[in-house]
């Protein structure tokens, strides 16, 4: 987000009917409206599933679910590109091969 305030709008969002007023970039403010309604999802089953009332337990319990997600989602990216990576490798190797194979047939 970028520090000068006139490049700011200031949205309002809706957790658990509790409204929030956040300054964000005019072209961010559809993101934090979806970011916003997947924190209301979340703790709103937080508080039924675990029946927990108190606001600050909601939140934290979100928090470390969201971030365990987030962690999970890291960890499959960076095992998809490793895998991409030695594919990549691979189809050089096989380039190279090739290519060496068709030099030594044309000479």
């Amino acid at each position: 987000m970028s520090d000068n305030n006139s490049e700011q709008s200031l949205i309002s969002v809706k957790i658990l009917d509790r409204s929030y007023h956040i300054k964000c970039p005019p072209d961010q403010t559809q993101a934090l409206q979806e970011a916003a309604a997947y924190v209301e999802e979340e703790m709103r089953k937080i508080r039924q599933t675990a029946n927990i009332n108190s606001m600050e337990r909601i939140a934290v319990v979100t928090a470390l679910n969201i971030c365990h997600e987030l962690m999970q989602l890291r960890k499959q990216k960076n095992n998809y590109i490793d895998v991409m990576n030695q594919r990549i490798q691979d189809l050089q190797r096989r380039i190279e091969n090739f290519l060496e194979t068709n030099a030594e047939i044309e000479v």
